[in-house]
């Protein structure tokens, strides 16, 4: 509006131009409010709603428009409760008004290669939008939309994308029953990382009812799943069950469920402990057997506290092959007698797999004492893999459906470390195809790694499959647990939802 019509090429704007600021230096100079007013068509209720529904719980919403303010863009109210009970990831997709935007920040960071597949980027965006809703997670659909249109598999960097306008990503507002804000932020995984669940509901009459404690036997009532409460006039579940207080256990009411069926899977194991004590004083008695194994691993762990991890360890292995804890009198004494039952023989196989992997190792040190100088080539690698395998909590650490398969890993790799001279140049080709896995996992770890959080299981366990492939690759005639390949293990990575 300030530049008159007449103008219609450079040289007459700048002519115009030096005129105009000799009379008014700030003539061409932008006020804030000019800056930051929007056409009133553009915000609509669609566009632009005063909340979000989220699994039925009607969240607030409050709006700034101010460029370079912490609250620029939409803010989420979230009471503390719903933010550990609700499912948030919805929240990505910020609202209708915002959401194109964001999408085409994200497109344009995305890698030349693949980005020039997706030109004109304005009609991705649409496409995209057109197939994909708001109760897909966001940047698995974005993955999933890219291996679509460019065949090429893709995660998006949460680096790069944390690089975006900061109005791209939902502000987050958690608030408390006073309705005080105790947490707010844009990155949700640091805020439920740093927002810790009040792990029990408050007392009131519906959880006095139904907590009890200094429990040692199952002698009470079936436990419900879930009860409903009500707060502040504020409806909401507490999930229902035990707790392990070391010398005995208690019936709480969780405000996560997530943190409920931890804490009630920790806590059928210590009432099976009480009702076990005697048959596990007598596996005690078992760990005579370890004496040479004792020996072997004396340079990483204690003889103590080997033994003391195996007693630990061995209730917890027994457990492991239930898909579901008890709930009722009638389930837990069912449970008790198969565990009863299996007590001695996952002793046994326990001891076994440890005397052999103790052995292995010991052949392992002896071997890498040892190398021959184009051994020492792959030094590093051998002891890396070692080390992974063996530590001094390797008996708590490695998951219960892994742990007979030590032995093999741990022979696998001596066999490696044996052949090695005769195919110096096929293990360095072999080994490509492990450091290529290791990498795409290290790529779908980083984003946990970088911000000090807990992967999911799934993430966390894939390891072991690169176990599997080196028994492949280096030792065929030891077999592998399951058919295993370089492409198959790509294929089921890329399966596991990139943020799960």
């Amino acid at each position: 509006k300030k530049i008159p019509q007449g103008i219609i090429n450079g040289d007459g704007f700048e002519d115009w131009r030096r005129d105009i600021e000799v009379k008014d230096p700030q003539a061409l100079f932008l006020t804030k409010a000019l800056l930051m007013k929007r056409d009133a068509n553009e915000i609509t209720e669609v566009q632009y709603p005063e909340t979000l529904n989220v699994d039925g719980i009607t969240i607030p919403l409050k709006y700034r428009f101010e460029p370079g303010h912490k609250d620029d863009g939409v803010t989420a109210v979230i009471s503390e409760i719903d933010f550990h009970q609700l499912d948030l990831q919805s929240l990505q997709w910020l609202v209708p008004g915002m959401i194109r935007e964001k999408l085409n920040c994200i497109f344009k960071s995305l890698p030349k290669h693949i980005r020039t597949q997706l030109l004109p980027l304005a009609d991705s965006v649409t496409e995209f939008l057109t197939h994909y809703k708001t109760h897909h997670h966001l940047f698995q659909s974005i993955s999933d939309f890219i291996l679509k249109k460019t065949k090429e598999p893709y995660m998006i960097d949460e680096e790069e994308i944390e690089s975006l306008p900061r109005h791209c990503f939902m502000n987050i507002e958690v608030i408390n029953q006073k309705n005080e804000l105790i947490s707010q932020g844009r990155d949700l995984s640091l805020l439920k990382n740093s927002v810790k669940p009040q792990v029990h509901v408050k007392k009131n009459e519906k959880t006095n009812s139904i907590e009890r404690f200094n429990l040692k036997r199952w002698d009470f009532d079936e436990l419900p799943y879930d009860i409903d409460l009500n707060t502040h006039q504020k409806d909401y579940k507490g999930f229902v069950g035990l707790s392990d207080d070391d010398e005995s256990v208690s019936i709480r009411v969780f405000v996560s469920i997530d943190e409920m069926k931890q804490s009630h899977r920790q806590g059928v194991l210590r009432l099976l402990s009480f009702e076990l004590k005697p048959q596990l004083k007598q596996l005690e008695k078992e760990l005579n057997q370890l004496k040479e194994a004792q020996l072997y691993l004396r340079d990483m762990i204690e003889p103590d506290e080997l033994r003391g991890d195996v007693i630990e360890m061995v209730l917890d292995s027994a457990l492991s092959h239930e898909e579901g804890m008890p709930r009722n009198a009638s389930d837990f004494l069912s449970l008790l007698k198969r565990i009863k039952h299996m007590l001695p023989e996952t002793m046994k196989a326990m001891l076994e797999t440890i005397h052999s992997s103790a052995s292995y190792y010991h052949q392992l040190k002896e071997l890498l004492n040892t190398l021959s100088p184009i051994q020492k080539r792959a030094e590093s690698i051998f002891i890396n893999r070692m080390n992974f395998l063996m530590h001094n909590e390797f008996i708590l650490t490695t998951p219960s459906h892994i742990f007979s398969y030590l032995p093999r890993y741990l022979k696998a790799l001596i066999i490696r470390i044996e052949k090695y001279p005769t195919r110096v140049d096929k293990d360095a080709l072999l080994q490509k195809d492990i450091d290529r896995i290791q990498q795409l996992l290290d790529a779908r770890l980083k984003p946990y790694t970088t911000k000090k959080m807990t992967p999911p299981k799934a993430l966390k366990d894939f390891e072991w499959q690169i176990e599997e492939l080196h028994v492949s690759l280096f030792a065929q005639d030891l077999k592998t647990a399951y058919p295993v390949s370089l492409k198959r293990l790509e294929k089921a990575l890329d399966d596991i939802p990139y943020y799960a």
